[in-house]
């Protein structure tokens, strides 16, 4: 198989990461009830945007995340792409937590009393550790795809049968774009649905 890039992916990755970023920063003017650390009011024509893009665009990036693990096991074995993981998402997710997390969960604890007047006779490292774990903000996208990659291997262990097949070339199916666009909106506009992964093929 070639090693390049897929640009529909990429494509679709971007868009939903810009996506991401409007989200959060129209949501601390949301009209919700959820007050923002800046105190400000909320605007009511905002709601309108987050009740669209909320309940899909995670899922997206997830199902993108996916498709690209397929690509990637194909040239890689279970513990490369375990190891690769682990240095490209894992490492540098932890890294930041307790490098800069911290800071986000120490602007928090200003604004609000999180150690019911108790913070004096709390030793700094147990702050700092608290602090960290508050300021994990978006770096949980990067645990729960590393849990994801992790499950990913264990499914091609239980379903191994059907990998060697995929893997030989034997009956593989050709990849259609245009079938995975629309079953990703069969499965974002219906989470409950149990999609067979050979719906992302032609028959």
């Amino acid at each position: 198989m070639e090693n390049k890039r897929l640009d529909y992916l990429d494509n679709i990755r971007w868009i939903t990461v810009v996506l991401v970023i409007i989200y959060h920063i129209i949501y601390l003017f949301n009209n919700s009830g959820v007050i923002s650390n800046i105190g400000v009011k909320g605007i009511q024509i905002m709601d309108t945007f987050l009740i669209f893009v909320y309940p899909w665009f995670m899922c997206l990036l997830f199902i993108v995340s996916g498709i690209s693990c397929n690509y990637s096991l194909r040239k890689r074995s279970n513990k490369e792409f375990i190891k690769d993981r682990a240095k490209r998402i894992l490492l540098p997710s932890v890294l930041g937590i307790f490098i800069y997390g911290w800071i986000s969960g120490f602007i928090t604890a200003q604004y609000t009393d999180m150690f019911a007047g108790n913070g004096n006779n709390i030793p700094g490292f147990i702050k700092y550790f608290i602090y960290s774990l508050m300021g994990i903000g978006p770096l949980w996208f990067c645990h729960v795809l590393f849990i994801g990659s992790l499950l990913i291997v264990l499914i091609r262990k239980i379903d191994k049968n059907n990998l060697e097949k995929v893997s030989s070339g034997k009956g593989e199916k050709k990849l259609s774009k245009k079938k995975i666009f629309k079953e990703t909106g069969r499965i974002i506009a219906n989470p409950l649905i149990h999609q067979n992964h050979d719906y992302f093929y032609d028959n």
